[in-house]
């Protein structure tokens, strides 16, 4: 074996060597280099250059031996080698190694470079010990880690942190509970959870790359790259340009299902609106299987839909409110839609209306509607109460034979007449300030050779002048706009027939009803109120 060969070799260029039982220790005294690539380093060294020195070296002990026997023939020259090195690279290329074999004769000692060159003609690049090889001091028959390469990073994985549970809660999930000492408030119910617009949903941490490794021979090593986790993304979520977020889209109620969150815009209640589900504030449109109990408070953002009987409750809604049942009210049931309102009927309510308002039949109600009321469908009858409409209102029936009085005023609502009026005070208190900063411009102007902090202060005065008279026009045109919506000429009552008592108001012309008419209109007419036929 060549071990046994090695061994003689080196026992004959040091004869005091004492090895132990394992025979390899004698050259792998090297702290860096694993077990597990000693045997392949072994197998490296049966050819080549090894097994050269080892020739040599075996045919100069025996030359030498012989010059020892006076009968032997002296004249023949001893063999020589020059000192060389075996470099060994590991198979993943992440390690090189080298071992000195030293001169045998007369041969030269291994240049102080050799080490390097060698490793270099092998392609060795990086992780190179440059200034070891270049060391003379080298030691012969000591494996020696000449270059080791870099390992590649692994990424960090990415992290999702949730803002909210990855549960839909259920109305009966929550009690409500008292704070400060206040009473508790069993119709808040917590269940409802929403979200607007940009609202984070999911905290995003992306993953980290990992890093390139490189063996000795200047190869890159792919890293493992660090993964992100599936985000939770449903309907009307997105993450944020950023990427640090998931969030929502759209305002709406927030839910989790098949391992996603989503934001509904659309909420469905399949029960009455009671204590079981408590009041309800949804971003977006709301659909009620039920009816809605007296007391509870149902604010939508988009459409609101009751398909049973509405009690004393308060409804509100930023776009049309439909109750395909009514309003049974016992005088505390408000029902109010930036949109339009159509109900089947209603009784003892408020109802306020941006747009127009549409029944079969409404009793002793307080009704506003900015545009028009429409009584026509069914009985299409309109009893007692107070009305406010915009232009136009059409009803089969107005009153009753039973002299329930009603009382119709028509034009501009109160609230319109208020915001007109708030800004004719704010016109007016702009004109005034207009006013005074001219006098002061003009008394500035008349002085010669201001002073810097006077010059300052007329363009001051100059701007603010612009601007106050740019805020003057602009809620000129906003009055100008609002009264030209109501115009009393153009209101009109429609109906088939109208009972006394009846109190008509148009603009500021007031009418009376002593009689029953039929199959006729009231307008107004050179400022007085008239009634003609249909």
């Amino acid at each position: 074996m060549l071990q046994g060969n090695l061994k003689r070799a080196v026992m004959f260029w040091n004869p005091e060597a004492v090895f132990g039982a394992d025979e390899k220790s004698f050259f792998l005294d090297s702290e860096t280099m694993p077990s597990e690539h000693v045997d392949r380093f072994l197998v490296s060294l049966e050819a080549g250059a090894v097994k050269r020195w080892l020739i040599v070296a075996e045919a100069y002990a025996e030359w030498e031996q012989q010059q020892q026997d006076p009968e032997a023939d002296h004249d023949e020259e001893p063999p020589s080698l020059d000192g060389e090195c075996v470099v060994h690279i590991t198979p993943n290329a992440m390690a090189a190694y080298v071992m000195v074999l030293p001169p045998v004769g007369g041969g030269m000692p291994m240049a102080p470079l050799r080490a390097a060159r060698e490793l270099k003609k092998l392609g060795v690049t990086d992780g190179l010990i440059a200034g070891a090889c270049e060391s003379a001091a080298l030691e012969n028959f000591k494996v020696f880690t000449a270059a080791i390469g870099t390992p590649p990073t692994p990424g960090i994985d990415g992290d999702i942190e949730d803002l909210f549970a990855r549960e839909t809660p259920k109305p009966h999930h929550k009690e409500s509970k008292a704070q400060d000492g206040d009473p508790i408030n069993y119709r808040e119910r917590h269940w409802l959870i929403t979200v607007h617009s940009g609202q984070a949903i999911c905290k995003l941490t992306q993953p980290v790359p990992g890093i390139a490794g490189m063996t000795v021979t200047g190869r890159s090593i792919a890293p493992q790259e660090g993964k992100m986790p599936v985000i939770p993304r449903g309907a009307n979520t997105e993450v944020n340009q950023q990427g640090t977020e998931l969030v929502a889209s759209c305002d709406g109620r927030l839910v989790y299902h098949a391992g996603k969150f989503s934001v509904e815009t659309h909420l469905i209640i399949n029960d009455n609106v009671g204590y079981n589900i408590g009041n309800i504030a949804m971003p977006g449109d709301v659909t009620i299987r039920g009816s809605v109990e007296a007391g509870f408070i149902i604010y939508a953002k988009g459409n609101l839909t009751v398909e049973g009987v509405v009690e004393n409750a308060y409804l509100s809604s930023k776009g049309d409110i439909r109750l395909k049942m009514g309003i049974k009210g016992d005088g505390a049931a408000v029902v109010e839609a930036v949109g339009d309102i159509d109900c089947k009927f209603a009784e003892n309510a408020t109802l306020r209306s941006q747009g127009s308002i549409s029944a079969e039949y409404m009793v002793n109600c307080d009704i506003s509607a900015r545009n028009a009321i429409h009584i026509t469908r069914g009985k299409g009858a309109l009893i007692g109460g107070t009305v406010h409409v915009g232009h136009l209102l059409e009803a089969r029936t107005i009153g009753n034979t039973i002299n329930r009085s009603i009382t119709i005023s028509m034009g501009m609502d109160p609230e319109m007449m208020q915001d007109i009026q708030n800004n004719r005070q704010r016109v007016e208190t702009l004109r005034n300030k207009v006013l005074e900063h001219g006098k002061n411009i003009a008394f500035l102007e008349r002085r010669s050779n201001l002073e810097p902090e006077y010059v300052r202060l007329l363009q001051q005065l100059k701007l603010d002048r612009s601007i106050q008279s740019m805020k003057i026009s602009k809620l000129q045109n906003s009055i100008e706009k609002s009264e030209a919506l109501f115009d009393p000429k153009a209101c009109e009552i429609s109906f088939e027939t109208i009972y006394p008592p009846a109190s008509i108001q148009i603009g500021v012309s007031s009418y009376q009803v002593q009689h029953e008419w039929m199959m006729s209109k009231i307008l107004l007419r050179d400022g007085d109120i008239i009634v003609v036929p249909r």
